[in-house]
């Protein structure tokens, strides 16, 4: 795993007014590690079962605490279902994420969700006895077009190889972990991050996004306004579907009523690079806050803290999710760089030079 001290956003692609944290990454937020592991495996033509391989796993662990003893408060927003995220039900239900935040292929969320499930048990073994359940997170998109997505590659075993590659330190986005196989606007997508600075009042905070980029057809291609696509090449698979998944999350005391308020603004940032959450599009977003924790302590009543309802300053956290949703997006496809997978098809890294010369009216 590749980890880097910060990624240089080229000029062009910097979205909107808000400055970004110092790793302009979702590890802004005090206590989140990533991790990434990567399968890649064979070439040629598809044999289900021998590959070629070109998947992964991404792992966002959101506190340095024992989540499930500590989970944080959360909420999540459907903007388009055509997908097969596991453990959505329970968040929106309850309001609380007690599970790392998973992501990886489609076909394979049910083996991960095991493997996560292991996992927290391993921490919390107390559970066997209790005979309480565990509601792990996992999301996925959807890798087929260059990996052996009905090969089982990935097994429950390869979370506890994941959850070692955890760490504070800037991990490189692009086609590392769950975003190797991942194709975005017609060219290499995959894991994308960014960061925005929320300054009001005298208060500072932090809002992260973390990307899992697998949608878009490249005509659809827009940088900050800019109908870039339309002057790119062609892309066999020109079809404005895929899917994505957005973790937002933010060190703002927010309840998770205004975690849904968050994430509904989530689109608006998608709309800018293109998208029209098109029918066959998975569009799933999770928010969640590390401020606001609740302890499983058999209390009855426990405290916590939340923002007021002060438009002005709600405003700017609006305004912050839509660019950092965008500007993860382009995260995800300026990291990324070219692959050939199944049947020797390839996908090429975004053309940055070109796509300058566009932007500047070239």
């Amino acid at each position: 795993m590749i980890k880097l001290t910060s990624f240089l956003i080229p000029p062009g692609f910097r979205v909107g007014d808000l400055p970004s944290g110092e790793k302009s990454s979702i590890q802004d937020i005090e206590g989140i590690t990533v991790g990434h592991i990567q399968l890649i495996k064979g070439e040629g033509k598809l044999k289900v079962g021998q590959g070629p391989v070109r998947t992964g796993i991404t792992m966002i662990n959101p506190s340095s605490e024992n989540v499930f003893q500590n989970p944080l408060t959360c909420s999540a927003f459907i903007a388009n279902g055509y997908g097969k995220t596991a453990g959505l039900a329970q968040i929106k239900e309850l309001g609380v994420l007690e599970t790392p935040i998973f992501l990886t292929s489609t076909m394979a969320v049910g083996r991960v969700w095991e493997g996560a499930a292991r996992f927290v048990f391993q921490q919390n073994p107390h559970l066997a006895v209790e005979g309480q359940t565990i509601n792990p997170l996992v999301g996925e998109c959807n890798d087929g077009y260059l990996n052996d997505l009905y090969g089982g590659h990935i097994q429950s075993r390869h979370v506890m190889d994941v959850a070692r590659e955890l760490s504070s330190d800037l991990v490189k986005g692009g086609s590392e972990g769950a975003g190797t196989g991942m194709v975005a606007f017609g060219y290499k997508g995959g894991i994308g991050n960014s960061s925005r600075i929320i300054d009001y009042n005298g208060c500072r905070f932090t809002l992260g996004c973390l990307v899992l980029a697998n949608f878009g057809e490249r005509k659809s291609l827009r940088i900050n306004g800019i109908p870039v696509g339309k002057d790119l090449p062609t892309w066999e698979k020109n079809k404005n579907d895929g899917s994505i998944m957005v973790i937002l999350a933010t060190d703002i005391p927010l309840d998770n009523r205004q975690l849904q308020r968050i994430c509904q603004r989530a689109p608006l940032g998608l709309g800018l690079t293109g998208s029209v959450l098109g029918h066959g599009s998975g569009d799933f977003v999770l928010a969640f806050s590390t401020t606001n924790i609740r302890s499983r302590t058999g209390e009855l009543i426990y405290m916590s803290k939340k923002v007021r309802e002060k438009g002005e300053f709600l405003n700017k956290v609006f305004q912050g999710v839509v660019e950092a949703v965008a500007q993860a997006v382009y995260d995800a496809l300026l990291q990324a760089e070219t692959m050939t997978g199944r049947d020797n098809r390839r996908v090429e890294a975004l053309p940055v030079e070109k796509i300058m010369e566009i932007l500047q009216g070239g």
